[in-house]
């Protein structure tokens, strides 16, 4: 009995729960590899939803192929007729005409990038007509690109007419990427953002400057309607922001012209047809404009909207105003129009230290844009 009981083995406590630990973990492993983002069932799930996908991407070229061989020109329209004839939609709705997306038949994925070619479009006449604007004006544009274009963050859609499509750029340009006229440099108060035209406006003689008509329709009331001339030190200021030669650095292959801002016409234009208001601006000298009011004319004006950052830009970090290529009728004929960072309409002199540029581009009239699905437009 004393030898059995000396040969006995039994299992420790110790020994039990070292086992139970292993095991734990042995099993958190092989969970682990079968559940978890890598695991055995996810990459199954992703093995079959790319094989589903790709089935349904060889079904839209089949489509595609066949719309092609069977009509001379094919149209979005014969593209989608085949991808009913192959099931892979049920109904037109399923394709986004703008961005070309297409939403399959069960099982249903979002298949982008097939039909590009076929994308309408939108076009200047597209906006233009546009009851709301709101959808297109301050949309990004995300692949224009000039000489010059590391020197804006984003362009946004400013304005259309017709014919053209008017792009702007989102900020301030720095110094570094601000052209000067023929002879001079821009003048720099500091900090790169805020610049003056303190030197760049004595390559200019005013208004005589100013031919392309192109150019001086955008100050219409002025040059057209009034037929007023100037050699106003603001009229100086306003030919060099409206010299298409010298803001060329920020005219890429799809633009028509380049310019250093909007003019007070194109704003409150772009402005009231997103927001549907009425604000009125006339040359109301030689010297400059002023804003019509219901009880006569004033100098200031205050946006209803002043937070649009299409319009506005409320951070002070860069420059407090906007530039305007306009002149202003005040007693100083020094003045150009500003946009403030409240959205306040100001007055203020051609060498102010707190001002800034945003450079204004105008789309060639052949430009297309097509909607990307985050909202943004690209160049076709």
């Amino acid at each position: 009995m004393k030898i059995l009981k000396e040969n006995k083995k039994g299992i420790t406590l110790i020994a039990l729960v070292v086992t139970i630990l292993v095991l734990l973990i042995l099993a958190g492993v092989t969970i682990g590899a079968i559940t978890g983002n890598n695991g055995i069932i996810n990459q199954a799930q992703n093995a079959k939803d790319d094989t589903q996908r790709s089935q349904w991407e060889e079904q839209i070229d089949v489509a595609i192929i066949d719309a092609e061989s069977k009509n001379r020109n094919p149209t979005m329209e014969n593209v989608i007729e085949e991808l009913k004839n192959k099931h892979v939609i049920d109904d037109a709705s399923q394709v986004n005409e703008q961005t070309g997306a297409i939403e399959t038949n069960e099982p249903k994925y979002t298949i982008e990038g097939k039909l590009d070619d076929y994308i309408k479009g939108i076009t200047a006449d597209v906006i233009a007509n546009a009851e709301d604007k709101s959808e297109f004006y301050g949309a990004i544009v995300n692949n224009y690109t000039c000489e010059n274009s590391a020197g804006v963050n984003n362009w946004k859609i400013f304005y259309a007419d017709e014919n053209n499509i008017y792009i702007i750029a989102d900020d301030y340009i720095n110094v570094a990427y601000c052209p000067g006229s023929k002879n001079y440099e821009i003048y720099d108060n500091g900090n790169g953002y805020k610049l003056s035209m303190n030197n760049v406006i004595k390559d200019y003689q005013g208004s005589q400057d100013i031919t392309d008509e192109r150019i001086k329709a955008l100050n219409n009331d002025y040059f057209n309607v009034k037929g007023y001339s100037s050699t106003n030190n603001n009229m100086k200021a306003v030919a060099y922001m409206l010299d298409t030669d010298v803001w060329s650095v920020f005219a890429g292959d799809k633009a028509e012209y380049a310019i250093g801002g909007p003019t007070v016409e194109m704003f409150l234009n772009s402005y009231n047809e997103k927001y549907g208001t009425n604000y009125v601006s006339e040359a109301t000298s030689n010297i400059g404009y002023q804003f019509r009011s219901n009880s006569g004319y004033t100098y200031l004006l205050e946006l209803s909207v002043p937070d649009d950052e299409l319009y506005t830009i409320s951070s002070m970090d860069k420059a407090d105003y906007m530039l305007l290529a306009s002149p202003a009728n005040t007693s100083n004929a020094n003045c150009l129009i500003d946009m403030s960072f409240g959205g306040n309409f100001i007055y203020d002199s051609y060498v102010a230290k707190y001002v800034g540029f945003r450079p204004l581009v105008c789309l060639k009239s052949d430009v297309i844009l097509k909607k990307n699905a985050d909202g943004s437009y690209s160049i076709k």
